[in-house]
């Protein structure tokens, strides 16, 4: 019989002593969390990838912000994805691999361009924000109701994705003030 069969069954308790309904797609959640892990490790690479090279007006403070948004990305959100998949039974076998990144539906990774101007990168990072928010609001309503940990912790994540988005909004309106300037 498969995990899917038993889950599909019977109530299932995970490892926080949670008990899940029958009628939630445990496998299916699984996926969901491990697109999400590995979106926030592209997201930690794109911010972090480009911050010490940044050029432009503003520079200290987008290099600062993406900075404190990728450790954020990879020191937190990630974490937490990964603790939760592991609470749920499932693992990592789907995201061990950066090259199996290719093979998954994920938001896309948008490529930083030379010379890594303020006000490209910071509107690059909007869209990923956007992309961000969307995958959290996909697991927030898929376990509401029916994953209450699992819920919280995309929630949570899901705030932090929506501060990131209106710093990065907030900077770019003043990037474009000082410009106009």
């Amino acid at each position: 019989m498969s995990k899917s069969d038993i889950y599909s069954i019977c109530r299932v308790s995970d490892s926080v002593a949670e008990t899940l309904p029958s009628s939630l797609d445990v496998n299916y959640l699984l996926n969901l969390l491990s697109y999400a892990a590995a979106e926030e490790v592209r997201a930690y690479y794109q911010y972090r990838v480009v911050a010490d090279f940044l050029v432009g007006v503003m520079r200290p403070d987008v290099e600062r912000l993406f900075k404190t948004n990728a450790q954020e990305e990879l020191d937190d959100h990630f974490q937490k994805l990964l603790k939760r998949v592991s609470e749920l039974g499932g693992n990592v076998e789907t995201i061990n691999s950066l090259s199996s990144f290719e093979s998954l539906p994920l938001a896309p990774y948008r490529v930083p361009v030379v010379p890594y101007d303020v006000l490209e990168c910071v509107e690059q990072n909007i869209l990923s924000e956007k992309d961000a928010i969307a995958r959290y609001v996909e697991i927030c309503e898929f376990t509401q109701g029916k994953d209450l940990v699992t819920f919280r912790v995309s929630r949570q994540i899901l705030e932090d994705e929506q501060e990131h988005l209106s710093d990065l909004e907030d900077l770019r309106d003043d990037i474009l003030s000082s410009r106009k300037g």
